[in-house]
């Protein structure tokens, strides 16, 4: 079965491709979640946007998601109070619950036909010794200001020991949302290009093949930023692979569900589809095992009666202290911004994101500017993760040197592995990732592979 969105379905060409030489108050590049969320806000302004996207809108790893839209992050918020102390910790889960609303605000208030809905969010554990981090997480968010709760029984799709329950959270189509967004856009003002990939940043000017934007704002806000200096986020952050089926099973539950255990999946119902993730690994590795066939064998053991309608898979960029990058791309850079590293929760860290932007371009305070910033302090173990992904990488490029017969990166030159789920060529190092002809999917890469 190849590999394909239920989302993307029936995907299209909506926009035209950028030609000839155009100005604008904000160039955006990226036509995803963050930057469509990020130019409708600055559009609904009243700012003159143009938005620039590689292929389709939401082709790319937004098209690609689950659509959980939850301030429940995996067990997250009992770290992050170690991490960053309670006050922003408070600040980062108000944020994400603040996420919620606005986005059904949007929804709302431009009647997009989304199939949104409001549900429960459960973290659940099967095994004991994962119970106390359980109990913790629940703590936490208790503290945090969030209306969490504990259970050990619940109408779910597997059985479960314990699970810390978000109320009110919610789930949607996220390509019939983007969509939406679009044509909220254009209703305000704004301007969107699809195939048009950019290919060079000089200055505040923006080019792609066939035309260019200047403008006094840029925003990044690709799957991995496209800039390699300043900056460096090739090297503050890695990425992690996972893999999605969309199964015709019969199977009714309440709510969202996610496994805070090792090698653990999520689930959740669309329409007639139980979608169930998992299988994850650093882009790069592991691309010799069955993952589609793992995810099959656990569906017939739990849903035996199912059957595999579409499967897809995602991949996320994931930050050294787990918490996206949003803001000044530099020091340096006052008209240059980015948005990245959603760490697989993207669907309310995104809306985050485009309120953080459109606020800073537009001069707007936002109390979750200092929290995202990524010219924020590194705590300890992001010190250590750093010295270990790039550690890695080292040792991922001295493997690719010895080995002649894959092709390179056209990012880096570091050696590409073979993903024979996919079919694609993916870099260990960086996460840049290729179509068997060569085509460039993922970011950081920018251009296509040299042609043998």
């Amino acid at each position: 079965m190849p590999s394909f969105s239920l989302w993307l379905e029936n995907r299209k060409t909506r926009f035209h491709e950028l030609t000839g030489n155009k100005t604008a108050s904000t160039v955006i590049v990226g036509g995803g979640l963050a930057g469509l969320t990020c130019a409708y806000y600055l559009a609904k302004a009243g700012h003159s946007v143009a938005l620039l996207e590689a292929k389709t809108i939401g082709s790319g790893t937004s098209g690609h998601t689950t659509a959980h839209v939850t301030s429940q992050h995996d067990l997250i918020y009992d770290k992050l109070i170690k991490r960053f102390g309670l006050r922003r910790a408070k600040l980062i889960a108000r944020a994400n619950q603040e996420a919620i609303g606005d986005i059904y605000k949007i929804i709302t208030e431009e009647d997009i036909d989304c199939d949104f809905s409001f549900l429960n969010s459960y973290l659940f554990t099967n095994q004991e010794g994962n119970i106390p981090k359980i109990i913790d997480e629940n703590i936490a968010a208790n503290k945090l200001g969030i209306d969490a709760y504990l259970t050990e029984s619940a109408w779910s799709p597997v059985p479960f020991k314990k699970a810390v329950v978000f109320p009110n959270q919610a789930q949607f189509n996220p390509k019939k949302y983007m969509d939406g967004l679009a044509d909220a856009i254009v209703k305000h003002g704004g301007t969107i290009f699809e195939n048009s990939r950019v290919l060079h940043i000089k200055g505040k000017t923006v080019v792609t093949k066939s035309g260019k934007v200047t403008a006094d704002n840029i925003v990044i806000a690709t799957h991995a930023p496209v800039i390699n200096f300043p900056g460096m986020y090739f090297a503050r952050m890695y990425q992690s692979r996972a893999y999605v089926v969309a199964l015709e099973s019969g199977a009714q539950f309440e709510g969202m569900w996610t496994n805070a255990d090792k090698k653990g999946h999520t689930f959740r119902l669309y329409k007639d589809y139980l979608l169930l993730s998992g299988e994850d690994h650093k882009c790069g590795y592991k691309g010799g095992e069955n993952h589609y066939g793992n995810l099959k064998s656990f569906s017939k053991l739990c849903f035996p009666s199912s059957v595999i309608k579409y499967q897809w898979s995602a991949q996320d960029c994931i930050t050294l202290d787990e918490l996206p990058y949003i803001g000044h791309y530099s020091k340096n850079t006052d008209y240059l911004y980015v948005a990245t590293g959603f760490r697989k929760w993207g669907m309310t860290q995104t809306n985050i994101a485009g309120k953080v932007i459109s606020d800073l371009i537009t001069g707007k305070e936002n109390p979750f500017t200092e929290i995202y910033t990524p010219q924020r302090k590194v705590v300890p173990m992001a010190i250590l993760k750093a010295i270990a992904i790039n550690g890695a990488v080292a040792a991922d490029y001295a493997a690719g040197l010895i080995n002649l017969t894959n092709p390179r990166c056209s990012h880096m030159k570091c050696g590409l592995r073979w993903n024979k789920d996919e079919e694609t060529w993916d870099c260990p190092c960086h996460g840049s990732r290729f179509e068997k002809d060569g085509t460039v999917i993922d970011s950081p890469a920018i251009h296509d592979l040299k042609r043998q």
